[in-house]
């Protein structure tokens, strides 16, 4: 097995192995796409960092990467960053998957905290995955439409 930049996450050539584990899927936003990867209890690199059109499109790709996992466990996380998180966590909510917005503050400082200086889509994503498997997060509550209208 490989490490990478984070020194946590493992790259494994087992990939079969991973499939009946949770996994922790960090999501990097940006205006027009986003970064993501995945990392399982173990800390072994579940998907392989990849870009997705923040679309339809891009969400299907998305959940055809995630379909050999089980969906209850499957986590994913990304940064309550501008108002770009909105349909991508709406879209995986409503395919029955489970997602956490976190403090983009509380990502940074963990990623410093690993040790990293650089910045880059992939890094945030892994740190936001770590992060995850970690559970070293506090999550933002997101009320529903039902709560709205009461």
């Amino acid at each position: 097995m490989q490490e990478n930049l984070l020194g946590k996450i493992k790259t494994s050539k087992e990939k079969g192995k991973t499939m009946n584990q949770k996994i922790f899927v960090g999501i990097d936003l940006a205006k027009d796409s986003s970064r993501i990867t995945a990392v399982d209890e173990e800390a072994n690199k579940a998907l392989g960092a990849f870009s997705i059109t923040n679309t339809t499109d891009g969400m299907e790709k998305l959940l055809s990467k995630l379909k050999g996992y089980e969906k209850d466990k499957i986590l994913c996380g990304m940064e309550a960053s501008s108002n770009y998180w909105e349909n991508i966590y709406s879209y995986l909510k409503e395919h029955g998957i489970s997602c956490l917005l976190l403090n983009p503050y509380q990502v940074k400082k963990y990623r410093q905290a690993l040790g990293l200086k650089i910045k880059t889509d992939s890094i945030d994503a892994e740190s936001i995955a770590v992060l995850l498997k970690d559970r070293k997060y506090d999550s933002l509550y997101i009320s529903d439409d039902s709560a709205i209208s009461a």
